[in-house]
C-alpha cells in the first residue's frame, strides 16, 4: 500500500531500507526529539523493519517511509492502533534538509486522511517531547488540539522528559 501526495510517496519500509535509515538514525539532530537508541547496528534496523511488518499486516502499527523524489527522506506512523475505541498514535521525523518545505505538514495531513478516511478511526493523539517547538507547531498548523502536559512521562539516556499530549478528532480534520 502506498499513499501518494504531491510531492511525496507515503510506502511500508523494505528491508532494503535498513542502510539508508541506519545513515538517517546517526543524525544527531534527528536522535535529539526521539526516544532511539543513539547506537542502533544494522541488524537493530533490520529488525525494526521487520517487526513493522508483521504489526502493518496485523493492522497494530503503520510505518512509512516518506519518499520525495525517490529518497527517504523520514518516517511517519500510526502506533497502538485500536479499532475498539478507534484510535492511535501519530509519530514522525524528517530530516534536516528536507524541513521548513511542508513536506512534514504533508505527510502528516496524508497519514491523518489515511487513520479517519481509510481505517476510520475517530482520534489521532500525537505525543512531543516538551522543547520541541517545531513540532507543536506542525500539529497545530494540521488542526491537532494541545490536550496537556505529561510531566516526566518519558527517559532517554537516564533523563526525564516532560511530553505534550496532541489529539485530532475527525469531524475537526478538513
Amino acid at each position: 500500500m502506498e499513499i501518494k501526495g504531491v510531492n511525496l510517496l507515503l510506502r511500508p519500509l523494505r528491508l532494503s531500507d535498513a542502510e539508508s535509515l541506519l545513515r538517517i538514525t546517526k543524525d544527531k539532530e534527528v536522535l535529539e526529539w526521539l526516544l532511539l537508541p543513539s547506537k542502533l547496528t544494522i541488524n537493530d534496523i533490520i529488525k525494526l523493519i521487520k517487526k513493522s511488518k508483521t504489526s502493518f499486516k496485523a493492522g497494530l502499527y503503520y510505518d512509512f517511509a516518506i519518499t520525495y523524489s525517490g529518497v527517504i527522506i523520514g518516517l511517519i506512523s500510526l502506533k497502538n492502533v485500536n479499532h475498539r475505541v478507534n484510535n492511535c498514535e501519530l509519530a514522525y521525523w524528517i530530516i534536516k534538509p528536507y524541513r521548513g518545505k511542508g513536506l512534514a505538514s504533508e505527510a502528516i495531513n496524508l497519514m491523518l486522511k489515511f487513520a479517519f478516511n481509510k481505517l476510520r478511526l475517530n482520534r489521532v493523539t500525537a505525543y512531543v517531547l516538551a522543547g520541541n517547538a517545531a513540532s507543536s507547531l506542525l500539529l497545530i498548523k494540521a488542526g491537532f488540539k494541545l490536550e496537556g502536559l505529561m510531566r516526566q512521562s518519558e527517559r532517554k539516556n537516564g533523563k526525564y522528559y516532560d511530553e505534550q499530549v496532541f489529539s485530532i478528532l475527525r469531524r475537526d480534520f478538513k
